[in-house]
């Protein structure tokens, strides 16, 4: 995914303006307190295809409470390419005629004060539905603030409070608000008019009332998935019998039960993606896998990912937001391609704030992101191309941008390893737009440039692979390590074009540690003088002798004829007769020559 993006109006830039971010910036200059969310670009029919994405003011839509769970921005087609955008403090909608140099109009557009409580919005392609707190449904074909343009809906002015709304098999479904008490967020009902006309909210008034579990929990959403309807809180994950008569538990994590369970999720290749707290799973209807993000650093204390936010998924892509272990953490954009994690962003480096909504604008062909500081509130977005599910290709031009591996240890992470050379295989490149190799052993923290020159010897600008060798600038050189991680950094000066990194391959020869062995003949003879030394055991001792240091589960003490000592095993023992003598004790004295093999114990 590029890193793309345009700024969007004025206002102070400061660290979210450099290049890596993908980001049209756009500024709320009415509340530091309150976050807005901001729509600024016409439908993608409209625009130009150029790096340089949209341009023009920001606009600002609404402000809204950051202690209120569902109060963040957020938004929902109404119609083609219309945007219907709210919070806690009321409701917009924007200007379909807005073209792509002018600045878009956001107008009112809710059916009460522009101070009202919005929980959410939902449309079914024909109206556009606004569930005010403590208010009855109201539904449009025509936004405005006009109350006379919003009309009443539900069974009666008695059914209040939807807090989250879905449509699955020919029928509308809706869950109620938790009270004070935290009671009635466990109700589910539904009707299958197209104008809610029949939506109960009550659940004495309902006689199809369904219960998500026992009072006490909020169900915070819904979902469709292998043909069921299926409901999220945060003990468990809860699924609707086909006949409508009960709602049965199939997740349980009701010893884990958290605000951060179930927060938010995505169908993703097929399954339904997750947090549980700092967790990450995919559940396919039958089996539950984790798919967590691996932990960042290799030394203790371990930085790692949770707090998982805002899930979104687009073509083969899951993204998402992630928030560091660290006092003065950082909050990234991640994305899963289904076999490992990339981070896209970290709109956060400083340990305050966090990104409060992100959302895929189909029109428009847009990722939105919103990050509030306590201090700011921006909106940005990142603009994907056309026919594509990739990133708007605007690389950036400046800055360090790099992929560094995993300890690489061959699968034998205690044997020593020699590397005289690594493969590069990449595409797209000129003198230009290259490559940049780096490596570092042992985890020592220091990035040291391929062949010691950097820019240099370590940089790689022809298509196909290039073979890099003298790791150390001297010919010849290798490199010795236990295990080693390579940083491949992307240069480019062209904001359109990237270098393109097809593989990389290690040449390695496995160095154990050297170990000796021993072959020898022993002659076992009575009366033998070695020096001034007699050894007056008898040959059948000798060979017993040798027979128990075969035996031995402890290593033995082997002294070399040149006096070096070693701790050895015996590994193998061959008895060859060679002479009978005349036997002066109560054994036959039979000269016998032993074959030994031994072996040095590392």
């Amino acid at each position: 995914m590029a890193d793309v993006g345009a700024r969007v109006g004025s206002g102070d830039g400061g660290a979210h303006e450099d290049a890596e971010r993908t980001a049209a910036k756009l500024r709320n200059a009415r509340t530091a307190k309150r976050p807005a969310f901001f729509v600024n670009v016409p439908p993608l029919s409209r625009r130009a295809p150029s790096g340089a994405g949209p341009a023009g003011a920001a606009v600002v839509i609404a402000g809204t409470s950051v202690h209120r769970m569902s109060g963040f921005p957020q938004m929902v087609r109404a119609g083609d390419g219309l945007l219907f955008a709210w919070t806690d403090a009321g409701g917009r909608v924007s200007d379909t005629n807005t073209n792509d140099t002018a600045t878009p109009t956001w107008t009112e557009a809710e059916p009460l004060s522009t101070s009202a409580v919005i929980n959410t919005a939902w449309t079914n392609g024909k109206y556009l539905f606004v569930f005010t707190n403590d208010e009855r449904p109201y539904y449009t074909v025509n936004p405005t603030s006009v109350s006379s343009d919003w009309i009443a809906t539900g069974a009666d002015s008695a059914q209040i409070d939807v807090q989250w709304i879905m449509h699955h098999d020919g029928y509308v479904y809706a869950g109620r608000q938790a009270n004070a008490s935290a009671l009635l967020g466990n109700q589910v009902h539904y009707t299958d008019d197209v104008d809610l006309a029949g939506l109960y909210m009550v659940a004495s008034d309902d006689a199809n009332t369904l219960y998500a579990g026992v009072d006490g929990l909020q169900v915070v959403g819904g979902f469709s998935f292998a043909g069921d309807l299926c409901f999220r809180r945060p003990d468990g994950l809860f699924r609707m019998d086909r006949d409508k008569l009960a709602i049965r538990k199939v997740l349980d994590y009701s010893d884990v039960t958290h605000a951060d369970n179930f927060i938010s999720g995505a169908i993703f290749n097929n399954t339904y993606t997750f947090p549980i707290r700092n967790t990450i799973y995919q559940w396919n209807g039958a089996r539950v896998t984790n798919i967590t993000p691996p932990r960042l650093t290799d030394t203790f204390p371990y930085t790692t990912y949770g707090r998982f936010r805002n899930f979104v998924t687009v073509g083969s892509y899951l993204y998402l937001t992630a928030r560091t272990n660290e006092t003065t953490y950082t909050e990234s954009i991640l994305c899963y391609d289904g076999q490992g994690w990339h981070r896209l962003l970290d709109p956060i480096t400083t340990g305050g704030g966090t990104i409060t909504a992100m959302y895929y604008d189909t029109s428009r062909n847009n990722l939105w992101y919103h990050v509030s500081t306590g201090s700011s509130e921006e909106t940005y977005y990142i603009p994907f191309q056309d026919n594509s599910e990739f990133g708007y290709a605007k690389f950036p031009t400046t800055g360090t941008h790099c992929l560094i591996t995993s300890r690489i240890d061959a699968g034998f992470r205690r044997v020593k390893k020699s590397t005289p050379s690594i493969l590069i295989e990449a595409t797209n490149l000129t003198t230009t737009r290259y490559l940049k190799v780096h490596y570092m052993l042992e985890g020592d923290e220091t990035w040291h440039p391929w062949g010691g020159v950097d820019g240099t010897t370590n940089i790689v600008t022809a298509d196909g692979v290039t073979e890099l060798s003298n790791p150390l600038g001297i010919e010849p050189s290798t490199l010795e390590y236990y295990y080693m991680q390579l940083k491949i950094t992307f240069v480019t000066g062209t904001a359109t074009e990237s270098p393109v990194l097809e593989g990389i391959a290690i040449r390695l020869l496995l160095r154990p540690k050297t170990l000796w062995g021993f072959s020898m003949t022993v002659l076992a003879a009575q009366d033998l003088m070695y020096g001034s030394f007699i050894d007056n055991r008898t040959p059948a001792q000798i060979i017993q002798d040798l027979k128990d240091c075969r035996d031995s589960a402890a290593p033995v003490r082997y002294i070399d004829p040149y006096g070096t000592e070693w701790q050895a095993y015996i590994t193998s023992v061959t008895i060859a007769g060679a002479e009978e003598h005349a036997s002066q004790r109560d054994t036959p004295n039979i000269e016998a020559r032993v074959f030994l093999s031994v072996a040095q114990v590392g």
